[in-house]
Order: structure tokens, then sequence, then C-alpha cells
């Protein structure tokens, strides 16, 4: 389950919200997530991911690429909130309170 805190950009005073954990959203709604977050070169990427494994299904190559389409999905569920939040900390943002802190530390993001 995916947890939420406050994140702020000193410099600019933009406040975004940090994820960790398991992203439900990406699962039900892959690349939707990141273009509606603003991470456009990610949408972009699994997108282009997704439509090359649907293009191998076509090509009757079913078994193979769902149980691979699978697997690989599921990695990207677990881990686009601590890389959308990695690449938040990047673009100079901290988390406001102790709360977020916390779970930067128990998920080994380093800010």
């Amino acid at each position: 389950m995916a947890q939420v805190f406050k994140m702020k950009n000193e410099e600019t005073n933009v406040e975004k919200d940090g994820i960790v954990g398991f992203s439900w959203t990406m699962f039900f709604f892959s690349w939707l997530v990141p273009l509606l977050r603003g991470d456009f070169f990610t949408a972009l990427v699994i997108g282009v991911i997704k439509i090359f494994l649907l293009y191998c299904i076509q090509m009757e190559q079913v078994e193979q690429m769902f149980f691979l389409m699978g697997i690989l999905f599921i990695i990207v569920d677990f881990k686009y909130n601590a890389y959308y939040t990695a690449k938040l900390i990047k673009e100079g943002f901290r988390p406001v309170d102790e709360e977020g802190k916390a779970l930067l530390e128990k998920y080994k993001i380093k800010y």
C-alpha cells in the first residue's frame, strides 16, 4: 500500500506529494499515472514497452509475453513510487515533516 507525505522545494516554494510503497494506480492505469504526475519521459517509456509487448502478443507468442508482461509490470508497480519520489528529491524537494523523513529512511531513499 502506498504511503503519501508532503515534500517542498525551498527554492521555488512548490509542494508536491512524495509517495512510497506499492502503486495500485500504476497497477490499474499504467502509463497514465506518470503522465498525470508530469513525468512525461517515464510515461513514454512505459507506453512504448506496452505497445511492443502487445505487438509481440499478436505475433503468436502469447503465453511467453503474458508471463513476461505480468512480471515486468508488477516490478514496475513496486518501484515506481520510490522512483518518482527520488526524482523529486533530485529536483530539490525535501520532506516537510518527520513522518516523511522516516518513510524515506524506511524505503532507503536518500535525501
